[in-house]
């Protein structure tokens, strides 16, 4: 049973304090051999070895870590270690960079992980706590919420007894005895319910928690009454309803120049733009014209600078901002994409509103953006073969973390498709307004 969080966090630990003990050595040895300063940041010596201590648990690792992968952040690092070098910047400023980077990983992983979002969403009913990823709650707000409704009744000096144990277990038995004792609460001696042990069995063949907690979801959901159903279903268009109407009041709002007397600091990010895209000139950072889905892969990561116009006529032109989606962020389906493939229009289905793979965003950091919700649809199997399991290999995550999530077509295993699309994409507008709100910007 490999890939369990616990394990990794274990491995983790194991490899930090491998780090944390070779610049402990390197301190005590200076401490001994260079007695004349009073801190090793003045050895010109052993400092430098430090450094590169450090840099070589975030540079040079050949194991899967939180960090892996993320390219943008091991650039800055790379460029803080060799500043540290100079005495440029402080061991402070390294473990800044690296505690900011460490909370947003944590966030992405709250709104990739299928267990989390399914606990929160369905289990506990807590989608109130979801709806603070991203949108500026500040981080240990969120982590209390977080800790607050997933521990539910127990305490939280028990979840750490668990885990301690967890980490600590070496061989299959033990670890499925602890599986059983610390997510079932049975112990050896207690009576265990069919429902129970089918859970327990899943978990004794190799199944994952994660995919353990998808599928008691897809029971929990299934027993359902239609009656409930129903119920959510009216609560969803209500909340949809009221929705439009707050935006299309924000539209009028816009429409007649009025502004909100006080909004959030943009950030610097927005003040630091390039030239036109199409005429060259400077933009003015106070009113230009961004390419929306380049905003959003600038903030989730993925970009490190978005494509601005200097004016609607440049942003329109045959150069524009359609001639540079086009070019820049195609459909993720390529020639399988159902404009080309398919002649048939649903206009539920076909809608230009572009979509963005939940998982590519939050874990992968790749882009990949779908024309339509059918075209997603048409595409999940390839897609997901092609780069979502490459991308879990690469990070050693369980590669059939979302098997709960798929319906085979019949016996060939082989053929297969998302069991809601929807669930697996997220609106691009959606992500616009999470960033315009976030920021206190006004998209164009």
């Amino acid at each position: 049973m490999m890939g369990e969080a616990w394990d990794d966090l274990a491995a983790f630990r194991a490899r930090r304090g491998e780090c944390a003990g070779a610049v402990a050595k390197i301190k005590a040895r200076c401490a001994r051999d260079h007695p004349q300063h009073k801190h090793v940041l003045e050895c010109r010596e052993c400092y430098p070895q430090i450094i590169t201590c450090m840099r070589s648990w975030f540079l040079d690792t050949k194991n899967q870590e939180w960090f892996s992968g993320r390219e943008v952040f091991l650039g800055e690092l790379k460029a803080l270690f060799a500043a540290a070098l100079d005495h440029a910047v402080g061991l402070e400023d390294i473990d800044a960079r690296i505690d900011t980077e460490r909370r947003r990983w944590y966030q992405e992983q709250i709104r990739s992980s299928p267990s989390i979002r399914k606990s929160l969403e369905e289990l506990t009913d807590h989608k109130d706590v979801l709806a603070k990823v991203g949108n500026g709650t500040p981080f240990d707000d969120l982590l209390e919420s977080m800790q607050a409704a997933l521990d539910g009744a127990s305490s939280r000096e028990d979840a750490r007894k668990s885990l301690d144990r967890l980490l600590v277990a070496k061989s299959p038995e033990e670890k499925y005895r602890l599986y059983k004792e610390t997510f079932f609460h049975v112990s050896s001696d207690n009576h265990v319910s069919e429902k129970t042990q089918l859970y327990a069995d899943r978990l004794q063949t190799g199944a994952t928690m994660d995919e353990i907690v998808n599928k008691i979801s897809l029971d929990r959901r299934s027993s359902i009454g239609a009656s409930d159903q129903k119920e959510r279903n009216r609560k969803r268009i209500d909340e949809l309803r009221r929705a439009r109407a707050a935006h299309e009041l924000q539209k009028s709002k816009k429409a007649t120049g009025r502004k909100d007397t006080q909004k959030p600091q943009p950030p610097s990010e927005v003040y630091e733009q390039p030239p036109c895209s199409v005429c060259r000139r400077e933009v003015d950072t106070r009113g230009f014209y961004p390419c929306n889905p380049c905003v959003v892969m600038v903030d989730a990561g993925i970009r490190s600078r978005a494509t601005v116009y200097c004016s609607p006529a440049c942003r329109d032109s045959d150069r524009g901002e359609e001639f540079h989606v086009e070019e820049s962020h195609a459909c993720a389906s390529g020639n399988y994409c159902t404009q080309i493939t398919d002649e048939d229009i649903d206009m539920d289905l076909d809608s230009k509103r572009l979509l963005l793979c939940r998982e590519c965003t939050y874990l992968h950091k790749i882009e990949s953006i779908f024309c339509s919700l059918r075209c997603a649809d048409n595409n999940f199997r390839r897609h997901r073969e092609d780069v979502h399991i490459p991308g879990r290999t690469r990070r050693s995550i369980q590669v059939n973390r979302d098997i709960d999530d798929i319906v085979f077509d019949g016996d060939d295993r082989s053929r297969y498709h998302a069991r809601d699309i929807k669930l697996h994409v997220v609106p691009l507008d959606d992500m616009l307004e999470d960033f315009a709100q976030k920021n206190g910007i006004e998209m164009h």
